[in-house]
């Protein structure tokens, strides 16, 4: 069976010509920004390009705009988001209703490695732990300043879905759901892959998901500076194929061909009203954040090792730092 491979990989747009051009435009109007913050230089890197754009046009240094682009470019926001909504130490508690039709969509298998039962969970895209959360609070701000707020608000929207408290967040929707086995929730949890929506077909009944490892985590801090026009892992430049490090596999249980970054899958449903698919709007939010979270590094009160869920065990990270790896374009 051939395996069709994604197109794109974790660091895709530290290939792109028009955000290093972007990019370099920014320096040369506020030299003072050819290094980032990594929360910061990741973020720039990962945000919508007609974000980028806005942040490249020409600006006088006596434009109040100029100090604004240097602030929020080069000082770390106050609240974490990635580390919020698309960090480790998860508590997963669906209600069975929920559990049981996502079950029923993914007929009872793992959509990324066809495992059956026993030892399949259901695992939230945005976590649990967000339930309730006020969709006006200032943290989603952040999500503005980097994906527009079309995009943020387009975001936010769909946590909003049958929420029974105004402006409160509903992580509890099936759309918001997947089944991955015991073992792939656990590296979902400690944020060790990450998923891209690659396509959703006509009538929303059949979605194709592409699979990523992320690099593994090490002792780097989010307020590790590193050159802004550089690639963060230049021994990586395309991700990771087999394994992110040591003896981290995951087998697909059909070929059972050990799974590599690219790999693509399809999740498909018999009732899209009923038994919707996984939302595309949030795991293309959770693709940004989660790459963003991987690598940014740990906060300054923070270890870099991430907790698990209340289901599994802590997965140690890795020790490779890539702010001392980093290679300039």
């Amino acid at each position: 069976m051939i395996m069709e491979r994604d197109e794109k990989n974790i660091f895709s747009e530290f290939e792109d010509e028009e955000r290093k051009e972007l990019i370099a435009e920014i320096i040369r109007q506020d030299p003072s920004l050819n290094t980032l913050p990594r929360a910061q230089f990741f973020a720039l890197w990962f945000s919508d390009i007609r974000t980028l754009r806005n942040f490249a046009k020409f600006l006088e240094k006596d434009d109040p705009h100029f100090s604004w682009r240097s602030g929020i470019l080069g000082d770390i926001h106050a609240n974490d988001v990635p580390g919020i909504v698309a960090g480790g130490k998860q508590v997963n508690k669906s209600s069975d209703t929920m559990k049981k039709k996502c079950l029923e969509r993914d007929n009872d298998r793992c959509i990324l490695t066809k495992r059956d039962q026993p030892g399949l969970q259901c695992a939230h895209i945005v976590p649990f732990k967000l339930n309730g959360f006020s969709a006006r609070d200032n943290t989603w701000r952040w999500l503005q300043l980097f994906w527009g707020q079309d995009l943020a608000d387009k975001w936010i929207a769909e946590l909003l879905c049958g929420s029974d408290q105004p402006n409160r967040l509903n992580t509890e929707q099936v759309k918001n759901l997947i089944t991955l086995g015991s073992q792939e929730h656990n590296y979902w949890d400690n944020g060790m892959f990450a998923f891209r929506p690659v396509r959703t077909y006509q009538q929303h009944t059949k979605m194709d998901i592409a699979f990523h490892w992320l690099p593994p985590r090490g002792t780097e801090k989010q307020t590790d500076l590193i050159p802004t026009l550089s690639h963060p892992y230049p021994s990586q430049p395309q991700g990771y194929g087999r394994s992110p490090s040591g003896n981290r596999y995951l087998l697909h249980c059909e070929t059972l061909n050990v799974l590599i970054s690219g790999h693509i899958f399809t999740v498909t449903t018999a009732n899209p009203v009923t038994h919707p698919l996984p939302s595309e709007k949030l795991l293309t939010m959770q693709w940004h954040l989660s790459r963003i979270a991987s690598m940014q590094g740990a906060g300054e009160d923070e270890d870099s090792d991430l907790e698990s869920d209340g289901d599994s065990v802590a997965v140690p990270s890795g020790s490779r730092s890539p702010a001392k790896e980093a290679h300039m374009f």
